[in-house]
């Protein structure tokens, strides 16, 4: 995405046109928006090289912007499987659910099933029901709806925002000036990534808790080099170690679940070995740990943190606490 482009926007003034096959006034685009005419126009001008969009006289010689497409709202004409194949995969969209992209596909898909008609919505139902998305762990950002249009708001225009935001640990909010970089999705949960002013580094924050976002006046410019992929390709997930600093991780996993570890892209680093007796040595080179320690002990005797030593002596230390919990005495629970 251009983060030069006020997406958003003009993400806000597609949806408007699309509810409105008579046209719109620029006028009425400024007031909805609460932004200029200038800005409208310099919008729809950008628009019309993308979409098939035109200005033509109205009424009292007022000129309106609409859609010009013969037959159809945006010219886009599905085939039945087309329609058929986007209705069945609706449950992998549900996670937008709560942000400012949900209305329009939730839209999309009422029209979907009209299109189809009832007899074949019956059939595809039946058919969606062979597939089923597991929802385990995954937010529902329904009520942070505002606090996601600001978040990308000030993302696409790169202007810095303040986040009210509650860590995990935290018992209450603390304010954090920050320049918005990306979105991630990881585990059904959308986080920010941005540049930190107090800490002056690159960081991330969970959208279930930022309870507050404002977006400020102040421009700011990307580090350079920055890329998602650059920013992820050594983390475990989400999080970062201190500083980003890279560390080599080897673990070595059980010939009974070698397989599985195999079949699955844990990070882009990862490579594997294969030792004579089965057993296979995975090697990851990353910059934080804190996901990597639960997602080992999860294989429970069948893996093994062979390097570096601190992690061997984290899980070893949180081993024994587990084994002293599960070996205390409690009262009976019906």
């Amino acid at each position: 995405m251009d983060k030069n482009r006020p997406v958003l926007r003009q993400w806000k003034i597609l949806e408007i046109l699309s509810g409105k096959p008579e046209g719109v006034l620029v006028e009425e685009l400024s007031h909805q928006l609460g932004i200029s005419t200038r800005t409208v126009r310099r919008d729809m001008l950008m628009l019309q090289g993308t979409f098939n969009l035109q200005e033509e006289n109205g009424p009292h010689g007022k000129k309106r912007w609409k859609f010009n497409v013969p037959g159809g709202e945006n010219g886009t004409r599905l085939a039945y499987d087309e329609a058929a194949a986007l209705y069945l995969c609706r449950q992998f969209m549900e996670p937008l659910i709560g942000t400012c992209f949900w209305k329009a596909v939730n839209s999309g898909l009422g029209k979907i099933r009209r299109s189809l008609g009832p007899q074949a919505v019956f059939f595809f139902e039946r058919v969606c029901s062979t597939l089923h998305c597991t929802r385990i762990g995954w937010s529902d950002y329904t009520e942070k709806s505002e606090i996601f249009d600001c978040l990308l708001l000030g993302l696409e225009e790169q202007r810095s925002v303040v986040l009210q935001y509650r860590s995990n640990r935290a018992t209450e909010s603390t304010r954090y000036a920050i320049d918005p970089y990306q979105f991630l999705y990881h585990h059904g949960t959308i986080y920010l990534i941005g540049f930190s002013h107090k800490a002056k580094e690159l960081r991330h924050w969970k959208l279930n808790r930022i309870e507050n976002a404002e977006v400020t006046s102040h421009k700011f410019t990307l580090l350079p080099g920055f890329s998602e992929e650059k920013y992820t390709r050594e983390m475990f997930g989400v999080y970062r170690g201190e500083k980003g600093r890279s560390q080599t991780v080897k673990i070595l996993f059980d010939a009974s679940v070698a397989r599985y570890v195999q079949e699955h892209r844990w990070n882009a680093s990862q490579k594997f070995t294969t030792l004579s007796n089965g057993d296979v040595l995975m090697t990851l080179q990353l910059t934080g740990t804190d996901e990597l320690i639960p997602w080992v002990m999860g294989f429970g005797a069948s893996a093994e943190i062979l390097s570096p030593a601190f992690l061997r002596e984290k899980i070893a230390n949180d081993l024994q606490k587990t084994v002293s919990r599960y070996q205390k005495k409690r009262p009976h629970e019906a």
